[in-house]
């Protein structure tokens, strides 16, 4: 009835008080642009939702000569990282 063949792709499933099912798919947060890092901080949850690795961000902060503390603001779509912000000491 919600479209989805394989409980695989469900990232979310949220019974309502009224009865009704309603159903996130995991294709949902496909090409939206979600905050990695806030605050020196990893966001896992969005990292999970985008399927970023830990090494993928280690990775980028890298090229960019970049520790994660430095880091106020990090996004990404799941393809490309986008740095908003950065820490000055």
């Amino acid at each position: 009835e919600r479209g989805v063949m394989d409980l695989t792709e469900i990232n979310m499933a949220i019974l309502e008080p009224t009865g009704q099912l309603s159903v996130f798919p995991k294709e949902v947060f496909k090409n939206q642009i979600l905050p990695v890092i806030i605050s020196g901080s990893y966001q896992k949850y969005n990292m999970d939702l985008l399927d970023i690795k830990e090494e993928d961000i280690k990775s980028y902060l890298s090229k960019n000569l970049l520790m994660l503390e430095d880091v106020h603001y990090l996004s990404s779509d799941g393809k490309t990282f986008f740095l908003i912000e950065i820490l000055y000491n």
